[in-house]
């Protein structure tokens, strides 16, 4: 079946997610990876956030996401347990 990701306009994080996703998926049966990062203003990594150059996202050389968010931003937790 075909696939698409698309990151519903979640920001850096899921935009990473669906990055790594769409690598995943064998090329004829990828739809593509739709992501909003160029009309979000701000972004939770702003260092090392995604980046689409030539209409392609480069994957981390790394494990993880790629990303790591600047954790001031998400304020104070609303539970610790």
């Amino acid at each position: 079946l075909p696939h698409s990701c698309d990151d519903a306009w979640g920001g850096d994080i899921l935009a990473a997610a669906c990055t790594h996703l769409g690598a995943t998926v064998e090329p004829g049966l990828l739809e593509g990876v739709w992501i909003a990062a160029p009309y979000i203003d701000g972004h939770y990594d702003d260092a090392a956030g995604i980046e689409i150059s030539g209409g392609h996202i480069a994957l981390p050389a790394g494990p993880g996401l790629g990303i790591v968010p600047d954790e001031a931003r998400f304020g104070a937790p609303v539970l610790v347990v």
